[in-house]
This record gives structure tokens, sequence and C-alpha cells, in this order.
């Protein structure tokens, strides 16, 4: 099954809760924010700050921000930074299996991977701080023709 890690979930969640604000928040905030430790929370922040999706401000005031307008940082790099490349199979990124010639399955297993891919580089940090707020966010930004046309199209 292909399950983001808790980690990672909890990396969007913090994302999403420092894309409302223009202002720097720094760890205690996110942690509080978030129920969850601040050191697990400070490391999870620094990862992300070194991945370049947020920036860090040091001093009064300081804390972390996102780094880049939330429509240019989508699903996709958050995935890449916190849990690196996205394979939902082994064999798709290597040919290590010894059934990779003769798979029946690798052809199927590389349309999925590409669609998904390309549905968490569609979906942008504004989407998700958007649809934080508002429950009918995504059916409002796309209808069900369109999803399904993005998911079968070749």
């Amino acid at each position: 099954m292909l399950k983001f890690s808790k980690k990672l979930d909890y990396a969007l969640a913090s994302l999403v809760y420092l894309g409302k604000f223009d202002v720097p928040k720094n760890a205690r905030q996110v942690a509080q924010y978030l129920n969850l430790s601040q050191p697990f929370i400070a490391n999870l922040l620094k990862e992300l700050t070194t991945g370049g999706i947020l920036k860090s401000v040091r001093g009064s005031g300081g804390g972390y921000f996102i780094a880049k307008d939330t429509r240019d940082t989508n699903i996709k790099q958050i995935v890449e930074c916190i849990d690196r490349p996205l394979n939902i199979a082994s064999c798709i990124s290597s040919q290590d299996c010894f059934a990779y010639s003769s798979c029946p399955s690798r052809n199927t297993v590389s349309f999925l991977q590409e669609r998904i891919i390309s549905l968490l580089e569609e979906i942008s940090l504004f989407d998700m701080v958007q649809a934080s707020s508002h429950d009918n966010y995504f059916l409002t930004k796309y209808t069900h023709m369109d999803i399904k046309n993005e998911i079968f199209k070749r």
C-alpha cells in the first residue's frame, strides 16, 4: 500500500501552518500548534530548510518561513525533501529486480508511478493551505471529469 511516512505527514502539516503566516514562526510555535515535541519539529524544520523548502531567520522574532511563493512549491518537492524520491515499487528506479525484463506488471506499475508523480507535482503548497481552510477547495478546483482525465491521460 502506498503510504506517506509520519515524518512526511508532520512536514506537510508544519508547512501548511507556516504557509498561513507572513512572519516567521519558531519551532516551539509549530510544535505547540501540532501538539508534537519541539526537538522533533526543530529537526524537521531544519531538514526542510536544508532542502530549500523553508528559510530561517535567527534572533528575536526569528523562526522559519516558506522559502518561496507557496504556488511554486509542490507536494512532490516536499516528498523528495523528506522521504527521497517516491517509488511505488523498487523496480521502478532500478533494474536490480531479477524479473525486470520479463515482469508482467512493470508497465502498469510504471504508468501508476507517472500518474501519482504528476498529481503530486500539480498540487502546490498554496493549494494545501487553501484546502486547510475550505472544506470543498479541491472539489471547486477540480471537477470529477478533470481528475479522471488527469489520471488516465497518456
